[in-house]
């Protein structure tokens, strides 16, 4: 028989076949042993905006958490970053996971842990079906600008930190706040799983299910997720995170079904392809930890009214009757594909970089004519529209979104890969190709998107308020720095005649702006689809 063995590994041999399948570079790289570990821990009770509900135990939790991890699972105290309350901004969570913190300490075999107790929101309270972890600072009516998407935070770990092992603890919801002890600022849902990409090596074990309650515990003072995992982990020292996660299920759903009465079950999802670890697995290449720096990081601002371009506001006459809605066709300039479409020229992913957009350029708002009585909506100040820019940047990106999955990147890495290039994305008419290739390069990005609002109108008459709004964008290939596909003046008319009883930036923000996204949406799709960019 071993005759006969070594007869056919002779014969797979000589026709270039090897008797045994070698391992891939990614479950090799898991299955080396771990060099170092970091963690990140964020924990927040406290939120800026009133209408956001206060929570008990959250940054407790995360203090709790973190001196597991020192006293008892061997990381060290300098390897630990711990963000409470006021401390866990947007930015500043955003600055330390994809710029100034963790992609300068983690090498390619340590072990990233992150855990974070605070408010989620569900996809069901967004357009498209985006879950967000809630900030300090965060804005319920605004989260694309200020909380941080479940998506965007695994995916700026998996491109911007080296490290191949990344294991994330959410103790989030968004649900009750009728209910006394559950997380949430609307009762709702909460965070779901199935929506967020994960690559290999990396493991998210979130607090509930998508339709569930993540609860605060009565009489002890954690929440029931973080009690739980705190308890099973030092039962089970050397058990892998999955070991540990069959324990922790159960026992979160009978902690909670027993006080409240309501299922509470954890969710595991996992990518995870090489040896599974412990979470008090010894590294065996520790480093010491890294110095702080004293220079701080500068986002660039995701809600830019972009002092440095003046707003013009210019006093028309009136003008005749109000019209139909008309949308004009975009004047659209069709490049050739850069590279023959899909070749690989610097090695950048097929990713997709929306930057933010500066201010409004030009207001023109006439004075309604006299014996006018102004109608529903009425545009009195450019300064209403300082957030405009924000909600057309986010049309573009959710119809992106759509067509290309985790391929678009989300505005908070984009903001820490800019800042860490130290490049202007409001300026960036004056970009060079290297500029353009550069920001490629920081946001690991091929293709990168740019637009204007060039002008908005605004006029009223004895039918009806009159909106115009003139937009251009560009698609720029992040290989060359050269544009693939342009849209110039694009002009979208709206002359509603109770559309805008909402008020007119509401109008502007949730109708006319999401109109001309669509359209830029749709031209860029077109062009990407040429490229050979297809949906994850």
């Amino acid at each position: 028989m071993k005759h006969h063995r070594e007869l056919l590994i002779c014969l797979l041999c000589s026709l270039g076949i090897s008797a045994f399948a070698a391992p891939s570079r990614a479950d090799s790289e898991l299955d080396s042993p771990v060099g170092d570990k970091w963690a990140l821990v964020i924990g927040i009770s406290e939120f800026k905006n009133s209408s956001i509900s206060q929570l008990k135990y959250a940054a407790k939790d995360a203090g709790d958490f973190a001196d597991y991890l020192v006293k008892e699972a061997h990381f060290a105290p300098d390897h630990v970053k711990v963000l409470r309350n006021d401390q866990a901004t947007q930015k500043h969570i955003m600055s330390e996971l994809g710029s100034k913190w963790l992609p300068r300490a983690a090498a390619p075999n340590d072990m990233v842990v992150i855990f974070i107790s605070s408010h989620g929101s569900p996809a069901d309270m967004d357009v498209q079906g985006v879950n967000y972890i809630i900030t300090n600072d965060s804005d319920p009516e605004d989260l694309y600008t200020t909380a941080i998407e479940m998506q965007d935070l695994v995916s700026t770990i998996s491109r911007r930190v080296h490290s191949k092992r990344l294991v994330v603890f959410l103790d989030t919801c968004h649900s009750g706040a009728a209910n006394a002890g559950a997380k949430g600022i609307k009762r709702t849902t909460n965070i779901d799983l199935e929506k967020v990409p994960l690559g290999n090596g990396q493991i998210v074990i979130s607090s509930s299910q998508s339709d569930q309650v993540s609860w605060e515990l009565k009489d002890r003072p954690n929440g029931a997720f973080t009690h739980c995992l705190l308890d099973v982990l030092r039962h089970q020292e050397d058990s892998t995170i999955p070991q540990v996660f069959q324990n922790l299920q159960d026992s979160v759903q009978q902690t909670v079904l027993r006080e409240r009465g309501a299922l509470q079950t954890p969710v595991l999802k996992s990518n995870w392809k090489g040896k599974q670890v412990s979470l008090k697995v010894m590294p065996v290449n520790p480093h010491p930890g890294l110095t702080e720096d004293s220079t701080e990081i500068a986002l660039v601002p995701s809600n830019p009214a972009n002092p440095g371009t003046p707003v013009t506001v210019v006093s028309v006459p009136s003008t005749g009757p109000a019209t139909n809605s008309v949308t004009s066709p975009p004047a659209v300039i069709e490049r050739p594909p850069v590279g023959q479409g899909h070749v690989e020229k610097s090695g950048l992913p097929d990713s997709i970089a929306i930057l933010p957009f500066p201010a409004v350029s030009k207001v023109n708002i006439q004075a309604p004519p006299p014996n006018v009585k102004v109608l529903w909506g009425q545009l009195k100040s450019p300064q209403e529209l300082v957030g405009l820019p924000n909600k057309f940047a986010e049309g573009i990106f959710r119809g992106m979104r759509e067509k290309f999955g985790s391929h678009v990147l989300g505005p908070q890495s984009v903001n820490a890969g800019l800042a860490e290039a130290h490049l202007n994305a409001l300026n960036t008419t004056r970009w060079s190709e290297r500029d353009w290739q550069q920001a490629a390069e920081a946001l690991q990005s091929k293709y990168l998107v740019s637009a204007t609002i060039d002008e908005v109108d605004w006029a009223t008459s004895m039918m009806a308020n009159k909106y115009t709004m003139v937009v251009s964008a560009r698609l720029v290939s992040g290989d060359t720095g050269r544009v693939i596909s342009e849209v110039n003046s694009l002009r979208i008319k709206k002359a509603p005649f109770q559309g805008d009883a909402g008020g007119a930036r509401q109008y502007l923000e949730n109708t006319v702006g999401p109109s001309a996204a669509k359209d830029i949406a749709g031209t860029f799709t077109t062009a990407l689809h040429k490229a050979g960019v297809t949906r994850d």
